[in-house]
C-alpha cells in the first residue's frame, strides 16, 4: 500500500544500497512533505529501471531540495527504458538543472555529456547548462573507470576536454560561480601521463575551485561508500 503522498516531516532521506523497487523509492519520496537531502545508491540488483519515473523522483521537490546523490553500482544490472516521453516529460541528466536550491550533487560523469551515454564520452561535447547555477559541491561517479582503468583509460582521457570546459565556466565571472569543490576520486584518476590532468589542475586553482581526482596509484577498486 503506498504511503500518502506528502505527509511525513522527513527532510533527509538516505537509501544506501536500495534493493526497492523503484515504485517504492517513489512512494518514499513523495510521501514527504518538503525534502531537502536524497541519496540514493541503487546495489547489485537486477532492476528495470525507468529514466521517466527516476527524473521524477528528483523532480517532486525541485523546489527544497539541496543535496541530492544518485549512484548507479558499477556491477548493478539496470535496464534503462530509452522511452520518448510524450507527456513533456524529461531525462534523468537534464532534470538536475530545474533544482533550484540545489548546493550539493553526486550524478555519474556521463550525465554531463550530450546524448547521456552511459557507456562512452568519446565523441561527445560537454552539457554545462545541465547543472544549476546554485551549485556549490559536485561529485562525479564513472565506477568502471577505477574498477578497470587500463581498460578504460581512452574513455577516461576522452571526457577530459569536458572537464576543462566545465572548469572554464566557474570562478568569479562564470555561470556556476558558486561551485567551489568537483570531487572525482569516484571517476577520474591523476594519471601524470595525460595532459589534460595538468591543465585540469592549473585551471580548478585559478578559478578557487578544489578539484579531488582519484590517486592514481590506489587500488582498481571502485567500491567508495557514500559519505
Amino acid at each position: 500500500m503506498p504511503l500518502p503522498a506528502g505527509t511525513s516531516t522527513v527532510e533527509s532521506l538516505v537509501l544506501d544500497q536500495a534493493a526497492t523497487s523503484q515504485n517504492g523509492i517513489s512512494d518514499l519520496v513523495l510521501a514527504c512533505l518538503s525534502l531537502k537531502s536524497l541519496k540514493l545508491n541503487f546495489d547489485q540488483t537486477i532492476i528495470r529501471v525507468s529514466n521517466k519515473e527516476l527524473t521524477r523522483i528528483p523532480l517532486h521537490h525541485a523546489t527544497t531540495l539541496e543535496e541530492l546523490d544518485m549512484r548507479f553500482d558499477n556491477n548493478a544490472m539496470l535496464g534503462f527504458d530509452d522511452d520518448v516521453f510524450g507527456d513533456g516529460m524529461i531525462f534523468l541528466a537534464d532534470c538536475y538543472r530545474h533544482l533550484t536550491k540545489l548546493k550539493t550533487l553526486g550524478m555519474g560523469l556521463e550525465h554531463l555529456f550530450e546524448q547521456d551515454a552511459w557507456y562512452s564520452m568519446m565523441g561527445k561535447d560537454i552539457v554545462t547548462s545541465r547543472l544549476p547555477n546554485s551549485l556549490e559541491y559536485l561529485k562525479l561517479y564513472c565506477a568502471r573507470i577505477p574498477a578497470k582503468y587500463a581498460e578504460n583509460r581512452q574513455v577516461m582521457e576522452s571526457g577530459l576536454p569536458g572537464i576543462v570546459a566545465l572548469l572554464e565556466g566557474t570562478g568569479p565571472q562564470g555561470r556556476l560561480n558558486k561551485l567551489k569543490v568537483i570531487d572525482a576520486k569516484m571517476a577520474l584518476f591523476d594519471d601524470p601521463g595525460l595532459e589534460d590532468i595538468s591543465r585540469i589542475k592549473t585551471l580548478a586553482r585559478d578559478r578557487g575551485v578544489t578539484f579531488i581526482f582519484r590517486d592514481f596509484n590506489a587500488p582498481p577498486d571502485s567500491d567508495i561508500e557514500m559519505s
